[in-house]
């Protein structure tokens, strides 16, 4: 599978425009069949009256290498990735979870730190010498 990177086309456009623009960044003949799949869509408006779909598209063609010679820029190869959710645990937990960060911190840091107590501080005056 390929992946096209900032294919920025102006708002509104049809789907023909955007396969054209795939066509033509992956230097495709009109007789070329491929599939394509939008992984990302963003709005891009830092020009204001001027807005832009871009888009980054997962397209599968029957030559990829080929194509991938020919190609430069925002094109890589990549490979479909399928999430596996983990299995759960078996283990009980015996002490509550922590879900505050600043809580972990304070009990980890704080309260680990030796106690020390309260000491009224004694204020010593020293006469001055009068020589």
């Amino acid at each position: 599978m390929i992946r096209i990177n900032q294919l920025k086309l102006q708002i509104p456009h049809t789907e023909e425009a955007l396969e054209k623009k795939i066509q033509k960044t992956l230097h495709l003949k009109k007789g070329d069949s491929f599939t394509y799949r939008i992984h990302r869509q963003s709005l891009d408006a830092r020009r204001k009256p001027e807005l832009f779909y871009v888009y980054t598209v997962d397209v599968t063609v029957s030559n990829e290498n080929a194509v991938l010679k020919h190609c430069k820029g925002n094109i890589q190869k990549v490979e479909e990735k399928h999430y596996q959710i983990p299995s759960h645990g078996t283990d009980t937990l015996n002490a509550p979870r922590l879900t505050c960060p600043f809580f972990q911190y304070w009990m980890l840091h704080v309260c680990s730190l030796p106690v020390i107590p309260a000491v009224p501080v004694m204020s010593v005056v020293f006469p001055l010498s009068t020589s």
